[in-house]
């Protein structure tokens, strides 16, 4: 099954039990109900019981409060092992759970067209929604076909993006002098995402370790997608070849 991560959590190692222990306090407990689930299998945590947040504006479903502690306890316990493991490369757990774990999560049954979103949504494998070659063409046909994309906002990234990995020539047109699009020109004082950084980020870019939960406009335009841009972007009269890669 796919690793959480190549790196060292070095935050976890460097942390005190106090700070572990506040942080699960801010944890959603839904969340943990699902993840703990998947990474350990553990029925007790799977058998917490859950109900309707009369809280939200749309009907979202929250773990009852005489379970939220069990939960908390044992994410507490999981990460003492894997500190004292190292805190290395994590495996998610069987595939067999997933459907079970994202249920626990999400606090609902979900079919299996349902299912397969949420699993691309893991990102357990970054790139499920790149376009694979069923029978590569020829290189001399790829070579003789471009594709010119307008702006390097997000989304004209990410088809830079696709398109380098599926070995199409392109070229991208920016106005601006870097990348990011609203996020290059959005600069007034505080202004950062209103969703989670992961949230906001292409499936390939899961692991980027971001520097907030809600990251400022400097860092969602320069690292959402993790390419880089060629000196010439910004001359709106003309374009560099791969300005994006």
């Amino acid at each position: 099954m796919t690793e959480v991560a190549d790196l060292v959590r070095s935050e976890l190692l460097e942390a005190s039990p106090e700070q572990i222990e506040l942080a699960m306090q801010q944890a959603e407990p839904m969340v943990l109900r699902g993840l703990l689930y998947q990474l350990t299998g553990d029925d007790e945590v799977a058998a917490t019981r859950i109900e309707i947040d009369p809280t939200g504006f749309q009907t979202f479903m929250k773990v009852v409060d005489d379970d939220v502690a069990l939960l908390r306890r044992r994410a507490i316990e999981f990460l003492d092992g894997y500190r004292s493991a190292g805190a290395g490369s994590l495996d998610i757990g069987p595939e067999e759970r997933l459907p079970l774990s994202l249920q626990l999560t999400l606090g609902e049954e979900i079919n299996q067209e349902e299912f397969e979103f949420c699993l691309e949504e893991l990102a357990l494998d970054p790139w499920v929604r790149c376009l694979e070659w069923q029978l590569p063409p020829p290189q001399d046909r790829l070579e003789e076909f471009s594709v010119t994309v307008i702006g390097a906002g997000l989304g004209g990234l990410n088809v830079a993006l696709m398109l380098e990995r599926a070995g199409i020539p392109y070229t991208v047109i920016e106005k601006n002098a870097g990348v990011g699009g609203t996020w290059w020109e959005t600069r007034y004082p505080g202004a950062r995402v209103d969703t989670p950084s992961r949230g906001y980020t292409h499936i390939y870019g899961a692991h980027f370790p971001y520097s907030s939960p809600f990251c400022d406009w400097p860092r969602t335009s320069a690292t959402s997608t993790g390419l880089q841009t060629a000196s010439s972007c910004g001359r709106t009269s003309s374009s560099t070849r791969r300005c994006a890669r």
